[in-house]
């Protein structure tokens, strides 16, 4: 009976934040590409708070926190809340540039501890089939009532023609039902059931720890690097009114509903990948505005898969890394390739060029899978596992060199800016004699 406390309340989140984020993060894109906020813009935003979080969870992952298991629950609540208040206020501030940018890398940088938080709620109130199954039970539930939030949405955005009221009266409505889901945490209890962490995790875990992360920071890549150039795209190149944006956002939702009822087998995740191919080279291919919205609910459908997988590959990763270091562990790799993908959208200018790259590095996470992870590998595990040992050797030794090149290029450079100082004092010393001689 201890686990309906925690599974009610991480549902009931998940239900009120699917509402909350369809329409603050989907129509984040949107409000700011109509409102004349450029690609380059856009995945600046995008660019700055990936950097900002991918620091923040390493962080974590090395350091910790020293904080209770209640002391991790009160900062779960207040940065939970505080991420709604702060997405509330984009609309008010839109005309405001540079405020707000500023306010949105914070919104979006504070969805990082927020969802580290929240993955430690559920490894730790959850072990093994029941983190998956509370995991695609709050996609399933949040995607449902996402929906609801996108229809509502359309509805206002006709009545309103899109303008700025639009986004004024959205972003307060979905601010205050997010705020429920804070309430519901606050209401929940969160029994930890996994232990401390050993000293030392196996060389398993180690060798599967580095392939998954590489393995997810290539798919977040792709997905991310798809879904900031999809709006702008069609945008752009078939002249797409908010209303088609919108209901390209509802057949995404939809699909990540379909996504996480289907993908429940890890051997089911290839055939997820495989579509994700698939539809991102479908997205330049048929450049017709009404078909495309068709094509992003099977991508939306794809993803799933991966998120589902590397979910259940890091559940088995708690009892020895830790709750918290696996939350960790998982936004890096999301924010990592967030990182990547803002950086290829601002240095690659063409929309085709962009899709292109982003199909080819769903095909490079598709072979790394099914060589190296040995839950959806098609070569026998005992290979796989192999491969994923050459990966990470080739990875330590590399970061060896690197740190101890870095080292190197550090002192050399202190060692030239202490010289160039001491010159330049000494230089400065003698012009002053020079010129107390002269007089």
């Amino acid at each position: 009976m201890r686990e309906i406390g925690p599974r009610l309340g991480l549902i009931i989140e998940a239900a009120t934040g699917g509402f909350y984020v369809s329409i603050t993060r989907s129509f984040f894109i949107i409000m700011l590409s109509y409102a004349n906020y450029n690609l380059s813009t856009i995945s600046t935003i995008f660019l700055l708070q990936a950097v900002f979080s991918v620091f923040f969870a390493a962080l974590i992952y090395k350091r910790g926190l020293s904080l209770s298991h209640k002391g991790l629950r009160a900062l779960t609540l207040l940065t939970h809340g505080l991420e709604r208040i702060l997405w509330m206020s984009l609309p008010f501030l839109i005309y405001l540039k540079p405020l707000e940018i500023a306010i949105s890398c914070a919104a979006m940088f504070i969805t990082t501890p927020v969802g580290i938080f929240l993955n430690y709620l559920i490894y730790v109130s959850f072990t093994g089939k029941d983190v998956v199954d509370v995991v695609s039970k709050r996609f399933a539930v949040g995607s449902a009532t996402s929906i609801i939030g996108l229809l509502l949405s359309m509805a206002l955005i006709w009545a309103l023609h899109g303008s700025l009221r639009t986004y004024i009266y959205l972003y307060s409505l979905a601010g205050a039902v997010g705020l429920l889901g804070s309430v519901s945490l606050l209401f929940s209890e969160f029994h930890p059931r996994v232990g401390p962490p050993v000293q030392t995790p196996s060389l398993e875990v180690e060798v599967g720890k580095v392939t998954s992360l590489l393995f997810y920071i290539l798919f977040c890549t792709s997905i991310n690097l798809a879904y900031m150039i999809w709006i702008p795209y069609i945008k752009a190149e078939m002249h797409a009114t908010q209303m088609l944006a919108t209901i390209l956002v509802v057949a995404g939702s939809i699909g990540t509903i379909v996504g996480s009822l289907v993908w429940r087998s890890n051997k089911l995740c290839r055939i997820s990948m495989i579509l994700l191919i698939v539809t991102i080279g479908l997205a330049i291919v048929a450049r017709q505005p009404l078909v495309q919205p068709c094509i992003y609910l099977l991508f939306s459908t794809a993803t799933m898969g991966g998120f589902i997988l590397i979910t259940a590959i890091y559940s088995t990763y708690v009892t020895e890394l830790g709750t918290l270091r696996v939350s960790a562990l998982s936004q890096v790799g999301y924010e990592a390739g967030t990182v990547l993908a803002a950086l290829l959208s601002m240095v690659v200018k063409s929309y085709d060029l962009m899709f292109i790259i982003a199909d080819l590095i769903a095909g490079t996470t598709l072979a790394l899978a099914l060589t190296t992870i040995p839950e959806v590998a098609i070569v026998p595990k005992s290979l796989a596992l192999n491969y994923a040992r050459t990966i990470y050797n080739i990875s330590t030794t590399s970061l060896t060199y690197t740190t101890l090149f870095t080292k190197e290029t550090a002192r050399l450079f202190l060692q030239i800016l202490t010289a160039t100082l001491l010159i330049t004092i000494i230089y400065a010393i003698y012009q002053t004699l020079t010129i107390l001689v002269t007089i």
